[in-house]
């Protein structure tokens, strides 16, 4: 899950979070892999920027499963 890249960074950006935040984005990161809380949140940031693709994905999938199911129940 990991994303390496290579541009410059050049923006800082200040986030304030409360503990439990904190400590629930340390913790997803470590499971996730991701070198740095930081590298989580900017992984993060561009999901949201850019659309999930594991959700689109996923989104498709249970809108085909409707139609399928509304095609068998026409049928019966």
């Amino acid at each position: 899950m990991k994303q390496g890249t290579t541009a410059a960074r050049s923006a800082r950006v200040a986030v304030r979070l409360t503990r439990e935040d904190q400590r629930q984005v340390e913790e997803a990161a470590s499971n996730r892999g991701y070198a740095s809380p930081s590298a989580f949140l900017r992984a993060a940031i561009r999901n949201e920027l850019h659309g999930r693709a594991e959700l689109a994905g996923a989104e498709e999938r249970v809108a085909a499963g409707i139609d399928r199911i509304s095609r068998e129940n026409l049928s019966c």
